[in-house]
């Protein structure tokens, strides 16, 4: 410490500390130098711009900026400007690095995990050592005062520093290889400015426009997105995250099996009986036609038919065949069952132009040696 009559930090603290916010010299009475330096103390910009502004690089610069990461060889580029740290503006003229910046009292080897890089400041006072105009040679011939200068150098850590004097420019991950940018930027009041006037629009004030659709706590209030707000085909597949709507997610009312209507269409929700012949839309075309069907002779089924309808159209059936007589005393040996086939004709009107037209049929067949009677039953299911 230089000769002060008391430490000018701890005669600003208790200043501060009481309140006072200016020094008022009285006509007569001898200087202090306790009390000049207080009052450059008071008036210096760092007392505001700490509190009320905060740390960050101005608009128009890209002071700190950290690039160029060079893992193997421990080093980064440290890009010019200026930035403001707890009230303290520091400016660096050239671009540097990490291992070649001023002061390198702090460069280490990279840690092996991410890590922060932080821009440290610090005051450094000169003296006439340092700067030889201190000396006023051109009048009194000795230095008067001294010089205070905040210095700076750029320090890497794992742990976060807790002291107000550092500022994380960047986060480095050497496995990776990558640099994330951690400063503020546009650090101007007008900047500040021009994005609450956007924000604001056509209201008078910024709160006018917020209080419109949200609540004090921040949720949207009642009925201020109404389906006139929201655009047709809004939610979409392609907008949608994979996985994003899960049962976790779904409302206690959300739409799934348990929570459908009871009129609504699930399996939990068909009565036992609910879908009959009568609820399918059927038409009777065959009514219980009893066919006698004769036996095979030379290993040739005997074939008997039906015809259920000729229609030029698609037709969709649902067909019983039971067999009525003779009924077998004892299990048939395997491959004489009766079978029956749907068939489809191609059947032509008579005279020249006439329409072609589908005769379906049902043909049942008796591979046994035994003459056999059938009765079929068969309805049309309607397609619409």
């Amino acid at each position: 410490m230089h000769s002060f009559s008391k430490d000018p930090k701890q005669v600003f603290l208790d200043a501060t500390t009481k309140g006072y916010g200016r020094v008022r010299f009285q006509q007569g009475k001898p200087l202090l130098d306790r009390e000049l330096n207080l009052l450059g103390d008071l008036a210096h910009p760092a007392r505001i711009a700490e509190p009320y502004i905060g740390s960050g690089v101005p608009a128009g610069s890209d002071g700190f900026a950290i690039n160029n990461l060079n893992v193997a060889g421990g080093d980064f580029t440290i890009g010019a400007g200026r930035c403001l740290v707890n009230g303290n503006e520091v400016v660096l003229g050239a671009n540097t690095t990490y291992k070649t910046q001023p002061n390198k009292g702090k460069v280490t080897v990279f840690p092996a995990t991410p890590f922060g890089v932080y821009l440290h400041i610090f005051p450094t006072e000169f003296t006439d050592v340092e700067d030889a105009d201190l000396k006023n040679a051109g009048d009194v011939g000795f230095v008067t005062a001294l010089r205070e200068k905040t210095d700076w150098e750029v320090l890497t850590s794992v742990a976060v520093p807790s002291e107000a004097n550092h500022y994380q420019l960047a986060t480095i991950d050497p496995v990776a290889k990558t640099i994330a940018d951690n400063r503020r930027k546009e650090l101007t009041v007008a900047s500040l400015r021009d994005e609450i006037s956007a924000a604001r629009g056509t209201a008078a004030k910024l709160s006018d426009r917020l209080d419109a659709s949200l609540a004090p706590d921040g949720g949207i209030k009642a009925n201020t997105i109404t389906n006139a707000q929201l655009a047709n085909d809004s939610i979409t597949t392609n907008k949608l995250i994979d996985g994003s709507v899960i049962g976790q997610k779904v409302a206690v009312r959300g739409i799934n099996e348990v929570n459908l209507a009871n009129s609504g269409v699930s399996k939990r929700t068909i009565q036992d009986g609910a879908v009959s012949l009568v609820k399918l839309g059927l038409t009777l075309v065959a009514n219980d036609v009893q066919l006698a069907v004769p036996a095979a002779t030379a290993n040739v089924p005997g074939e008997a038919t039906v015809t259920l309808q000729t229609v030029d159209e698609h037709a969709f059936y649902l067909i019983s065949v039971r067999q009525i007589s003779p009924r077998p005393q004892s299990p048939n040996p395997l491959g004489l069952a009766v079978n029956w086939v749907h068939r489809i004709l191609t059947v032509k009107g008579p005279g020249l132009g006439s329409p072609y037209s589908h005769q379906h049929q049902v043909v049942v067949q008796n591979p046994t040696g035994t003459p056999i009677t059938v009765a079929c039953k068969a309805f049309r299911i309607a397609d619409t």
